[in-house]
Order: C-alpha cells, then structure tokens, then sequence
C-alpha cells in the first residue's frame, strides 16, 4: 500500500491476524476518544498497553480547554512502542471545529509532551468527523477528513494514485461495517490497476515508499535499543550506588579477588571432576564452559 488508513473505532480494537501478516499492509485501528472523558481514555491507555501487537493511532475530539490530567494521559501513549510514527514522528490526530480551543491544545500538549523528553511530535487536525462537502482532493492537498462511506474513500484513493503526489497520505474511515480486511483486498485491486496504468510512475513511487517504511523501522528498532540501553546503564548506577551493592562488590573483591592464581586453578579442576565444567574449556576459551 503506498497510503495509510486509519480505521475508526470508538473504543480499542484488534485486527484479525491475517490482516496483520500482510506485510505491506497500512491499514492501522485508531481510537476515537472524547477530550473530556478521562475514563475511556484511562482504559484504552490500558487497553493498548497490554495488546502493543497492534500499531494504532489517538484521534482526540477537543470541544474544550483540555485539563492537565487529559494531557498527562494522552503523552502517556506515546511511551506506548506500538503508537504510530509517521516518519519518525508521534502523530496525534485532534478532530476540532473551534480554533482557539485547538491552539490551546495543540501549544498545552506540545508542551507537556517536550517536558516528558518527547520532541518528536506532530499534531495534525480535521475540523470535522464528516466529509466537507467543499473539500476536493487533487495533487496539492491530502484528504484532511474523516470518510463514513467506503466507497467515497476508494474512489477519493484512485485519484490521488492518478495525481502527482501518490504515496504518504493519510485517510481516516469510520464504517464499522467495512471488514478492514476486505477493504486492504480493494486497496490491492486499486493500485494493481494504477500500476498497470502507470508502471514506470508507480513503481518508483512504490519503491519510495519501501525506503521510507524500511528507515521508518529502523529509525524505531534504534529508538527501542537506546531506550533499552539507558534504562540498564540507568539499573546499573542505581545498584552501585546503593549500599547493599557496594557491600557486596566489596566482599567479592576482598573473598574471591585476592585469592591466589593457583588456588583460583584448583577450583576450576575440582569443577570439572564434579562434572560441573567440561574439560576441554580448560584449554579453549571457545569450547562450552559448564554442562547443561
């Protein structure tokens, strides 16, 4: 697939794993949460924390000021590995008709996400949870809005694959009674008739797309293994500076450390005539040392 759909719920769900297998596939469940109902959003926070198999998307509805305990929530999900990135970035989706009431979330959420070391963040936003009537997909804009009917979003798809711009839009739907298997198999048959129609275009569009998926998962898979690293290199200065620690690496260096050489030898011996130890890791450092 060379765009991504956003397949609407308003509470968290899961995609059948034949879905999930198909590795080309961009279609991703989002949850469509109400800005002032802490409740749901505590339990799709958990919800997401326990399933992280599944890449999903926050679409947050702002009628109001959103309350600091909102915006501690919604930066929650971040530190979530399966949140989506859109080219490295968190993207979050704020659905808001008022413009001093997105402004503020937008500015306040930035903020609190910057506080928490989060500088990767983009906010994006649809005004409405209907298809406006006045906006018109072409090659210069993306659609920027939230489709209920299906067979709009196929055929606003097939023209944007005819466009300049063919890859890295986003479209949101919200049918529930669309299986999003059968919608990823339309989607399929859309760009096999682009791609006959245009080869030479399509296949450079295509091959794009697959460098900047291929550097999207590497630039994750980094992220993970640095965070990874600091939270042990973290673990580690916290063992040693405690006191406990620090009487243990002591009695290890004063009991075992000062032995002497040949008192260190005899026990590696003893180790293997108990059938502890292998013989041959005497010799080789290579060879298996202990026996399972």
């Amino acid at each position: 697939m060379l765009n991504t759909i956003f397949f609407l719920s308003d509470k968290p769900i899961i995609f059948k794993r034949e879905l999930q297998r198909n590795k080309d596939c961009r279609i991703y469940c989002a949850v469509l949460l109400d800005g002032s109902d802490v409740e749901s959003m505590e339990k799709a926070y958990k919800f997401f924390s326990d399933n992280q198999e599944n890449c999903f998307l926050l679409l947050i509805k702002v009628d109001s000021h959103l309350s600091n305990l909102t915006l501690e929530i919604i930066v929650s999900f971040f530190f979530i590995l399966s949140y989506y990135r859109s080219d490295g970035k968190l993207l979050v989706t704020l659905v808001s008709f008022n413009d001093p009431f997105f402004e503020s979330a937008k500015r306040r959420l930035t903020d609190f996400s910057f506080a928490q070391g989060i500088e990767n963040l983009m906010i994006n936003r649809i005004h409405s949870l209907n298809k406006e009537s006045e906006q018109s997909v072409n090659s210069k804009s993306r659609p920027n809005f939230i489709y209920s009917d299906t067979e709009d979003l196929l055929k606003d798809y097939t023209t944007i694959l005819k466009s300049e711009m063919i890859f890295g839009h986003l479209f949101y739907l919200n049918n529930p009674q669309i299986d999003p298997y059968r919608l990823y198999n339309s989607i399929q048959e859309i760009e096999a008739s682009t791609k006959s129609e245009y080869p030479v275009k399509f296949e450079i569009a295509d091959k794009m797309q697959s460098v900047l998926n291929e550097n999207d998962y590497l630039r994750n898979a980094n992220l993970y293994i640095s965070n990874e690293l600091y939270n042990y290199k973290e673990h580690n200065l916290m063992l040693r500076s405690s006191h406990e620690a620090k009487l243990l690496q002591e009695y290890y260096r004063h009991e075992y450390e000062n032995l002497p050489l040949w008192y260190k030898r005899f026990g590696h011996i003893i180790k293997v005539i108990t059938g502890k130890r292998t013989f041959g890791s005497l010799f080789n450092d290579s060879v298996k040392k202990y026996k399972d």
